[in-house]
């Protein structure tokens, strides 16, 4: 898990209850990446911004993230590169 802090470039998915988590399996659908860090404190939900589109760098991304070029389906907007 996260050490009292969710890093930002986190892929994130959107849940049926309209609130978002991190994609964490190759057949979730990318929503967009968390777009600054968030503090954890305690249970509640945490508000945050949202990267909804662009370019991206995925070996830029936290190494706590799950590896978006393995998802079935790609989210198009987005393009993500290698380098």
């Amino acid at each position: 898990g996260f050490e009292g802090f969710i890093p930002s470039g986190i892929p994130l998915k959107r849940g049926e209850d309209g609130k978002y988590s991190p994609v964490a399996a190759e057949a979730d659908e990318l929503a967009g990446f968390l777009l600054t860090p968030q503090k954890i404190s305690g249970t509640g939900d945490v508000v945050a911004p949202l990267l909804e589109r662009g370019r991206v760098r995925v070996t830029r991304l936290p190494e706590a993230a799950f590896d978006v070029t393995t998802l079935t389906a790609a989210n198009p907007l987005f393009v993500l590169q290698e380098d």
